[in-house]
């Protein structure tokens, strides 16, 4: 079993809001209505801090640098060829869980900054 940890920084405090949060699932649930590509799934992937790993495997593995325990994500890329649905539904199942990590720690953020904001101001 490979474990590899990636680290670019705090994401969620660096770059990621709401705002992206919402585009992201809006990316996902329209990847799930219609035929995707790998390029089409690998932009998700990437929006959600993951970067390719060409260590195991036959398929380009994209792993998580923010959550360093998540999934690998295998997505084939066959030139323009579209994604067979179960396989899309499985990689889409995926980056989902990653997208509702992210949902946990921007909520967590937010509410204690608001907290720390609300303490702040009692003092």
């Amino acid at each position: 079993m490979y474990l590899c940890i990636l680290h670019i920084g705090d994401m969620t405090r660096n770059i990621m809001n709401a705002r992206k949060l919402a585009k992201i699932k809006a990316d996902i649930d329209s990847a799930r209505r219609k035929a995707v590509t790998a390029r089409d799934l690998i932009a998700i992937a990437t929006a959600l801090g993951r970067k390719e790993f060409t260590g195991r495997g036959k398929e380009p593995t994209y792993l998580s640098t923010v959550f360093p325990f998540a999934r690998p994500i295998a997505i084939p890329k066959h030139g323009n060829a579209t994604i067979p649905p179960g396989t899309k539904k499985n990689i889409l199942n995926d980056l989902e869980d990653d997208w509702l990590r992210f949902k946990e720690k921007v909520d967590k953020e937010a509410e204690a900054s608001h907290v720390e904001e609300n303490y702040d101001y009692e003092n």
